[in-house]
């Protein structure tokens, strides 16, 4: 951004040979191109402000979740702890008696599964 005094901007004028009134006119609009310019750069300071701050707030969220989210995968854990394991197991089916099928081979393999139920 360049100087944008009153009396640098009477000097470029009349370096560019202007009259009275041009070197106002002159003067009033290189102003007029300053301010816009601050103006410019005000936005983009807050806008990147307003980014930084958007940024940290979505970090602060995202440490928040994995927190939350460990925390969570604790208590799944305590709660699947073998103290507190629910009986879910699947439970083999016990075998059908075909016809032909020898007795005594058929009574073995029914008691040796019957013996894996809890009691």
């Amino acid at each position: 951004m360049g100087d944008y005094s009153f009396e640098t901007l009477k000097l470029q004028a009349e370096a560019l040979k202007l009259s009275d009134a041009d070197i106002a006119q002159y003067v009033i609009s290189q102003q007029a191109i300053a301010r816009e310019e601050r103006a410019r750069e005000r936005e983009l300071h807050i806008a990147k402000m307003t980014t930084e701050q958007e940024k940290d707030r979505l970090k602060h969220e995202t440490e928040q979740e994995k927190v939350r989210l460990q925390d969570e995968l604790e208590m799944a854990k305590l709660k699947s702890s073998p103290l507190n394991v629910p009986i879910d197991i699947s439970r083999p089916s016990l075998p059908i008696y075909r016809d032909g099928e020898d007795m005594a081979t058929y009574l073995v393999r029914f008691e040796r599964i019957a013996s894996l139920f809890p009691k």
